[in-house]
């Protein structure tokens, strides 16, 4: 019986980094995009207030990634922790040829765009 609350545990917390990954990848140009762009102004707040928007969806939405955490604790501490585990995954798969596909590849896209 544990091993079926901590495999249902391992999906949940996966189905939630997937769900907030979304949300950044649907908000990857005003996230990641320069401060001059063509269509709209991009500046430093505009940025936070998006970060501070999908805190607040993942808080009401219940998911554990962000339990006693703040916005900020989210975009600089777990998606920078997720893009970096990716980014070494893909290196380390690059080298050895491996090539096993790994969630995160939507974090690499981001940055590919």
């Amino acid at each position: 019986m544990a091993d079926i609350q901590k495999r249902d545990k391992r999906v949940k917390n996966l189905d939630e980094k997937a769900a907030f990954l979304q949300k950044v990848f649907e908000n990857r140009d005003l996230l990641f995009g320069k401060f001059t762009h063509q269509d709209r102004k991009i500046t430093n707040k505009n940025k936070d207030e998006k970060w501070q928007e999908i805190f607040t969806e993942c808080l009401n939405e219940g998911y554990n990634l962000v339990n006693g955490k703040t916005w900020k604790n989210l975009k600089d501490g777990t998606f920078a922790r997720m893009k970096n585990i990716t980014k070494e995954k893909l290196d380390k798969e690059a080298q050895s040829g491996s090539g096993s596909v790994f969630v995160g590849i939507i974090i690499v896209d981001m940055f590919s765009s």
